[in-house]
């Protein structure tokens, strides 16, 4: 029976003895297709070409290369010309091949022996003796004992050690300033052992940082004092528990309590007063 595969989105004889995986299509320069076995031929720029034994095709900016003798991997350049390098080593950049294993600003570079920061105009920054290197915009840092806060980079703040002395380095921060404010007036606070608010950063201690919040640009504890509209205020003066779960409106703007309406009846000779609940009170004469 005759049979067909789809090739390139159209019908074409089946070949019976290229089947499986290793199958594929070629288009040839007159526009006719045809099934081929990818193990030992290759497709490039129209023509079918027969493999030598081991080798795979590689079509590189319309020209055939062997793999793995000329390389496994393409790079074009701006003219459309293909060069095939081992990746093994070298890496593709804007069209050039070169050694590296990653690409900056356009040029190739080795990721273990630099950082590459700035983006578009990227340069490759030394980072030896850094232990977290990262960029802050267009240089590199030690994550680890500095902060990028806005476009600058800060020294980590110092925090006590476990005989309470303060003489350690923290490795646990960020950036605190005001809202409204230039990139300036940040400065990184350790968020375990301090709180930023509105601004400006309280040491609490790690007891504080669970036990405080933010009010405004203060700190309240919650357990006698409550904020609202960045006001803090005691608990106890408004007749609350405590400031937890606080309804500022309620507090501030309680709804009135209307009047208990009652009227007069007269019982026998007494005057008497019916109250709304509709209990009647001894008058008086």
């Amino acid at each position: 029976m005759f049979r067909q595969v789809c090739c390139g989105n159209q019908m074409v004889p089946l070949n019976p003895d290229n089947t499986g995986a290793e199958t594929g299509c070629c288009e040839f320069a007159d526009g006719t297709r045809v099934q081929y076995d990818s193990s030992k031929q290759t497709c490039c720029n129209g023509e079918l070409t027969d493999l030598p034994e081991g080798e795979r095709g590689l079509c590189c900016g319309g020209a055939l290369f062997l793999t793995p003798s000329d390389g496994d991997s393409c790079c074009v350049n701006e003219d459309g010309i293909g060069e095939v390098f081992s990746s093994n080593g070298s890496v593709c950049c804007s069209g050039e091949t070169g050694f590296g294993d990653g690409c900056c600003g356009g040029s190739p570079y080795f990721q273990q022996e630099g950082v590459c920061c700035g983006g578009e105009n990227a340069t490759v920054w030394d980072n030896e003796g850094m232990n977290q290197p990262s960029c802050c915009v267009n240089e590199v840092f030690d994550s680890y004992t500095q902060t990028c806060c806005g476009a600058s980079v800060l020294e980590n703040p110092l925090i006590a050690n476990s005989e309470g002395i303060v003489n350690e380095t923290s490795h646990h921060t960020r950036c605190c300033g005001h809202e409204h404010s230039s990139d300036d007036t940040l400065l990184p606070y350790d968020y375990f052992n301090s709180m930023c608010c509105g601004g400006i950063i309280y040491n609490v201690g790690i007891d504080g940082v669970e036990a405080l919040s933010c009010c405004g640009n203060v700190t309240y504890d919650s357990v006698d004092e409550f904020c609202c509209d960045d006001e803090v205020f005691l608990a106890a003066d408004y007749l609350l528990e405590d400031g937890k779960n606080v309804n500022c409106h309620a507090v501030f703007n309680p709804e009135p309590v209307e009047p208990i309406e009652s009227e007069v009846v007269v019982v026998g000779e007494e005057v008497a007063e019916v109250e709304g609940d509709g209990a009647v009170q001894p008058g008086f004469e």
